[in-house]
């Protein structure tokens, strides 16, 4: 589990910022859902490599 810091709250901070701003999220999309668009901003992955690479796995965010 990832641990608080000043960086993962600031990632917290932007996403919560683009999400209100309009940035695409889908609920069912690995790479545009809440947990997508975080993860968007902590790797700087493009939500298509995320979603691309979510699906060769089984299962979802929870798991």
């Amino acid at each position: 589990m990832a641990r608080p810091s000043v960086e993962l709250i600031s990632a917290f901070r932007r996403t919560i910022d683009k999400l209100k701003n309009g940035a695409p999220y889908q609920w069912g999309h690995m790479g545009a859902c809440n947990c997508g668009n975080l993860a968007q901003e902590i790797t700087e992955f493009s939500k298509g490599e995320i979603h691309q690479d979510a699906m060769q796995r089984y299962g979802d965010w929870n798991e």
